[in-house]
């Protein structure tokens, strides 16, 4: 789509080994996923995980519903987006390591002791302590 990220973007396409999706993450300045159709975004979340910046379709529900201001979000199918928003963030390296900054605390959210913390005080909130069955 854009002369510039010529030799400065690459696709890789099939299973990608397990053992190096970190590194791979870690290593990369922008992690891109346009797609269309996604469940959770799985790949999103692991590239956040790496404090990585992101730029996703607004169909990933991970950088929709967690990526917060971080992340770079454009409309599924805008070529021209993807271009825009990769193009700053290759270009500006303080907006990008704190986009990435960010995503890193974001995924906090997803830890699951984290998560079954705030989901037992949320039990433990809804229910008399007199009884379990009991709403308050």
């Amino acid at each position: 789509a854009s002369p510039r990220l010529a030799g400065q973007a690459f696709l890789l396409r099939g299973r990608i080994p397990d053992e190096v999706l970190f590194p791979l993450f870690s290593l990369a300045d922008v992690y891109c996923t346009p797609s269309e159709m996604e469940g959770f975004g799985m790949s999103a979340a692991q590239a956040a995980a790496a404090g990585t910046a992101l730029v996703s379709s607004d169909l990933v529900p991970f950088a929709a519903q967690y990526g917060g201001d971080a992340a770079w979000l454009v409309p599924a199918g805008d070529e021209d987006g993807f271009a825009t928003a990769l193009e700053t963030l290759l270009d500006d390296d303080d907006e990008r390591q704190r986009r990435g900054h960010q995503l890193l605390e974001a995924t906090r959210a997803l830890d699951w002791v984290e998560v079954t913390r705030a989901f037992l005080g949320h039990l433990r909130s809804s229910f008399r302590k007199d009884g379990p069955h009991e709403r308050r």
